[in-house]
């Protein structure tokens, strides 16, 4: 059959649109191709990063303290600070570079810094957790935070939901992890910089008798094991004691590991014609508690000495300048809330 010149340019056109409609098609199911391919590899990441074994290698984070900040009075916990501690204390957190885990629930993650006030969102929030990291953990947030930010998929994922404020956001500040339950803020340190922080404390027991001797014997082991407080810490303290009722005026002042608890327990030491040692527990920048455990005057036979145990129970003795003799007066016993109670 022969085509005319108008029947051949009409077949010729029917064959290009066929073409370009045949490239089209094609191009859209590569285009689809390759956007199923990504979610599905972002898919398989996902499911890889679930599916880690508990050989996951990251910086342990181990619980340090938690802190309660009390509005008033009449601001009662929903659990008390024995429920958390031990609760938290059981809690498995590491870090990787971008990747988080908590009990071997893992999510990416990515550090970032934002205006306080636009962090906490509202007034009364940017208040509340300004004043608990200045009091709790002498940490200034008024400025600036650094956080934690979650891999959005895992923002209402448990534990992360548990823990973490809203958008999956956690504070990482000092090189510390700050989780929130229950209005509670509990932080967790890195092993390294924990063991660093606890050469900043005096371990338990602490024994006057033994710091005495060491410190007439090696003074280098006594400042390790018996670190004092120095410059702007030391002179802190130092001007909350002199400010309370009796005045005090401290000459050395330590402290006491008191295993995280939401107050920190100092021992301060006043030399001059008499030697004392007097115990407090502080909060909120006051004292909460007042216990003096030692006294030496050269004039008497004996003097009050003591030792402080791992279990925060406070023995104190008589012992004779002589003699060496020794005897047991009575124990005094640190309490969760902060109180120092005679118990014998």
């Amino acid at each position: 059959m022969i085509l005319n010149t108008k029947s051949l340019k009409v077949l010729i056109y029917i064959l290009i649109l066929f073409v370009n409609i045949s490239c089209k098609t094609n191009d859209e199911k590569i285009d689809k191709n390759i956007t199923i391919s990504e979610d599905v590899n972002k898919v398989a990441d996902n499911n890889n990063l679930k599916s880690e074994d508990t050989s996951f290698k990251g910086e342990s984070y181990v619980f340090y303290k938690a802190y309660y900040f009390q509005a008033n009075a009449n601001d009662i916990p929903e659990f008390s600070e024995n429920q958390i501690i031990s609760k938290f204390k059981k809690i498995n957190i590491k870090l990787s570079k971008d990747i988080i885990s908590i009990d071997n629930v893992k999510s990416y993650y990515s550090i970032e810094k934002k205006n306080s006030r636009k962090f906490f969102t509202k007034e009364y929030l940017y208040a509340y957790y300004v004043d608990a990291f200045k009091n709790g953990f002498n940490i200034d947030v008024k400025d600036t935070v650094s956080y934690i930010n979650l891999d959005i998929e895992n923002n209402d994922k448990s534990p992360f939901v548990d823990y973490f404020l809203e958008a999956g956001d956690a504070v990482f500040m000092n090189s510390c992890l700050f989780l929130n339950f229950g209005r509670y803020i509990i932080c967790f340190k890195s092993d390294q910089n924990k063991v660093e922080l606890d050469n900043n404390y005096c371990g338990l027991p602490f024994d006057l008798e033994q710091k005495d001797k060491l410190a007439n014997s090696n003074k280098e082991k006594f400042s390790k094991v018996y670190p004092k407080l120095k410059d702007d810490k030391f002179l802190e303290i130092k001007k909350i004691i002199s400010e309370s009722s009796e005045g005090d005026n401290a000459d050395e002042i330590f402290q006491i590991n008191n295993g995280g608890l939401a107050f920190d327990s100092f021992l301060y030491c006043i030399y001059g014609d008499s030697d004392s040692q007097t115990l407090i527990n502080i909060k909120n920048d006051k004292i909460i508690a007042k216990e003096a455990i030692g006294y030496a005057m050269p004039e008497n036979e004996t003097y009050q000495s003591f030792v402080i145990n791992k279990d925060l129970t406070i023995d104190v003795y008589d012992i004779n300048y002589n003699s060496r003799s020794k005897k047991f007066l009575e124990r005094h016993q640190i309490k969760q809330d902060g109180s120092i109670v005679k118990i014998r």
